[in-house]
């Protein structure tokens, strides 16, 4: 377990397409923090992210 994932890390390491992490960056409901051209989403927010997910669809 890293620190902080790049799109494909996170994605797979919550069993998601690379698009969907993408998705949430971009509607802002997934914080993501910018090193240059380098995406970072930090470990903690992929967590506080799936925990908020709706438990029913």
């Amino acid at each position: 377990m890293g620190i902080a994932y790049d799109y494909d890390g996170a994605a797979a390491a919550i069993g998601v397409a690379p698009s969907k992490i993408k998705t949430a960056v971009r509607e802002g409901t997934l914080a993501a923090k910018y090193w240059g051209k380098d995406v970072l989403i930090e470990h903690d927010e992929l967590v506080e992210f799936v925990r908020a997910l709706p438990s029913s669809r």
